[in-house]
C-alpha cells in the first residue's frame, strides 16, 4: 500500500483552500470555479468559504489518523501500545506525570480542532 505524504499538513500561506507539506509539496487545490462535467450532469462546487472549510479538514487528515492509533494502542492489550504511542510523541519515561490517557486525549482535542478550523 503507498503511503500518505508526511505530516505536518497545513493550510497553504498564500491560498487558503490548499493544503501542503513543507514548503513545496501540494497535497491538494481545492478551489474550482465554474462546472466541471461527470457521466450524468456536472458536480455542484461549494462556495470559497466552504473549499476553506474542506481544505482545513483535509490538512487535518494526518492528525486526525495519528490521534486515533493513539486511541487504538490505549484500547489495546498488546504488548506494544506503548511503542506505538511513543511513536506518536508521547514518552514512556514521562508515565507518572504525563499518564498516556492524557497524552491521547490532548492528541485528539487537538487534531478536531485543527479539523474544525483552530489552531492545532
Amino acid at each position: 500500500m503507498t503511503r500518505h505524504t508526511p505530516a505536518p499538513w497545513r493550510i497553504s500561506r498564500l491560498y487558503k483552500t490548499c493544503v501542503e507539506s513543507g514548503e513545496d509539496t501540494l497535497i491538494a487545490a481545492l478551489e474550482t470555479r465554474g462546472m466541471i462535467s461527470k457521466p450524468q450532469g456536472e458536480y455542484s462546487i461549494p462556495g470559497i468559504k466552504q473549499q476553506e472549510a474542506n481544505a482545513q479538514l483535509i490538512s487535518a487528515a494526518p492528525d486526525l489518523l495519528s490521534a486515533l492509533k493513539c486511541v487504538q494502542a490505549l484500547d489495546s492489550r498488546d504488548r506494544n501500545a506503548y511503542k506505538i504511542l511513543e511513536n506518536e510523541g508521547w514518552r514512556y519515561s514521562d508515565r507518572l506525570d504525563y499518564p498516556a490517557s492524557e497524552f491521547v486525549a490532548k492528541k485528539v482535542y487537538s487534531a478536531i480542532n485543527k479539523a474544525e478550523g483552530g489552531n492545532a
